[in-house]
């Protein structure tokens, strides 16, 4: 599945079945569309942990709170549980979303504190 795919399904997902408010709804939109805006509209299953970084690199680079950064991340993470959980996140694309956006928050990466 496509990135911009995936994210149009989630945010259906979450009107329809969770039933949050358009205000949160709208909020997710916005920080999965800049996640496709610095990764493109690639395959779910190309996701690793490093794009993830890359993009909250992007982020920082642009000016944005930490608080900013921390509730994109949040946004990723839901969005990849939800990709995990209806089965469309497979294979090395599988391995990001259980623990990526902890590891690129706290700037560890899945070897190590520091990646060493």
């Amino acid at each position: 599945m496509r990135l911009d795919a995936a994210i149009d399904a989630f945010l259906a997902h979450l009107a329809v079945e969770r039933g949050l408010s358009p205000a949160t709804i709208e909020a997710y939109g916005r920080d999965l569309a800049s996640l496709s805006e610095t990764l493109g509209d690639l395959d779910v299953g190309a996701l690793d942990a490093e794009s993830v970084r890359r993009h909250v690199d992007r982020l920082a680079k642009r000016g944005l709170a930490g608080s900013t950064r921390a509730r994109a991340l949040s946004a990723i993470a839901r969005l990849l549980a939800w990709l995990r959980a209806e089965r469309l996140l497979a294979g090395a694309g599988a391995a990001v979303g259980q623990g990526a956006a902890e590891h690129v928050a706290t700037g560890e990466r899945p070897g190590g504190r520091d990646g060493r």
